[in-house]
């Protein structure tokens, strides 16, 4: 069993976040062990999108600092990295990069440069479950050593984001469209994102989780910022994940990827894992606002063919677009991977998007790249009852537990 270090950080002031730094890799194996002088060593970021480090959907510029200027101080190149939502072209992340604060990074660190680098490989890997092989961006394929350096933050389409899925950002620009419409149901899609990781783990050396600040709700953009008080480090991403989920619900199993991890045996069967650090154990966060994950597929087996329509109107959740907000900019429409949104005019002329449900596979890519936050995820009726239920059940069990 690998170890995960919890070291508590209550904000982002540079004085706590270097402490908590120090303390990381005091506890990890000596920084040497893990990287030589000369070593190009790529810090692969969470840039979902050009948002600012306020809006805490994005790895905070400051933890990025403070790693980097201990790889620097080894005497190794450190390069940031990511592929975020959208193009994987200069002019597109250097307005990313800018947004996020990682250009200042560069300016404030001697020794830390941007990915300049916009070309991509394919991967290839036989024991993979599901993508045997894949495209794959040379910055991080170049590099000597990867460190993975995530957001706690909730995703709607898979639960949550952390050091797992982070990995998805390797997959270069619009390319990513084309993996959500091949790997469309959940599960599927987190053993791909597993194969990615497992295609690369021997030079990823180390995963760490910015949750310091972290974001609740809708994730992973247009959530709520939850203030967590943690960064949390780990040699091994899984068990650094199953830590994320217990702080984040009572169930981790709701999560598909933790489902997928499970069944590979990647984690414990019995989900236990050793934490160590400034605590022992970290506790569930109070009133954590977790979105929930698809119980459809479980429960459409026993319903008859010609009622399966509307059980999946009533059952599932939908992104819905607020049409008299919408501004046409046409992101939701280019990165859409099974082309189920279309570009209409409204009443005033000016034109606006509109999902065919029909062809939505839910996904939630539209929501997750809106810039102006329009796209907002709607419940069935069917699926709040079954939520609710479960919700008082678990409130009840707790009850009789004291």
């Amino acid at each position: 069993m690998s170890k995960v270090f919890a070291v508590k950080c209550v904000d982002y002031n540079e004085q706590n976040v270097q402490g908590a730094i120090d303390k990381v890799f005091s506890y990890l194996d000596s920084l040497e062990n893990i990287i030589k002088k000369g070593d190009t060593v790529a810090l692969k970021v969470n840039l979902v999108c050009g948002a600012s480090p306020d809006k805490m959907c994005t790895t905070h510029p400051m933890i990025v600092e403070c790693i980097a200027k201990k790889i620097v101080a080894l005497g190794a190149k450190c390069i940031i990295v990511d592929s975020p939502g959208g193009p994987y072209t200069a002019g597109h992340l250097k307005s990313v990069y800018a947004k996020t604060g990682m250009s200042k990074v560069c300016e404030d660190v001697d020794g830390v440069s941007l990915n300049t680098d916009f070309t991509h490989t394919i991967l290839k890997r036989e024991e993979n479950l599901v993508a045997k092989n894949f495209e794959f961006i040379n910055a991080l394929d170049k590099a000597d050593v990867i460190i993975n350096i995530s957001k706690f933050k909730t995703h709607t389409y898979m639960g949550y984001t952390g050091c797992v899925k982070n990995m998805f950002g390797a997959i270069p620009g619009l390319v990513k469209v084309e993996m959500h419409s091949k790997y469309v149901e959940q599960h599927t899609f987190g053993d791909m994102l597993i194969d990615i990781v497992e295609s690369i783990k021997d030079k990823t050396k180390l995963h760490i989780l910015d949750g310091v600040v972290g974001m609740e709700g809708q994730g992973p953009t247009s959530g709520t910022p939850k203030n967590i008080g943690y960064i949390l480090a780990s040699e091994n991403p899984y068990e650094l994940d199953l830590v994320q989920c217990k702080m984040m619900a009572d169930d981790v199993m709701q999560f598909p990827l933790i489902e997928c991890m499970k069944k590979r045996n990647l984690i414990n069967q019995d989900l236990s894992v050793q934490i160590c650090g400034d605590v022992q154990s970290v506790e569930k966060l109070e009133a954590f606002d977790v979105p929930t994950c698809e119980v459809y597929n479980a429960l459409k087996k026993g319903i008859p063919p010609f009622l399966q329509p509307l059980f999946h109107k009533l059952m599932t959740r939908r992104p819905t677009i607020k049409k008299s907000k919408c501004k046409g900019c046409k992101k939701c429409f280019e990165h859409c991977p099974v082309h189920a949104i279309c570009m209409e005019k409204r009443k005033d002329n000016k034109m606006c998007a509109k999902i065919d449900y029909q062809k939505c596979i839910r996904c939630f890519c539209c929501q997750e790249l809106c810039p102006f936050h329009v796209v907002k995820i709607k419940t069935g009726i069917l699926h709040k009852v079954i939520r609710f239920r479960d919700k008082k059940r678990v409130q009840s069990d707790k009850t009789k537990d004291k």
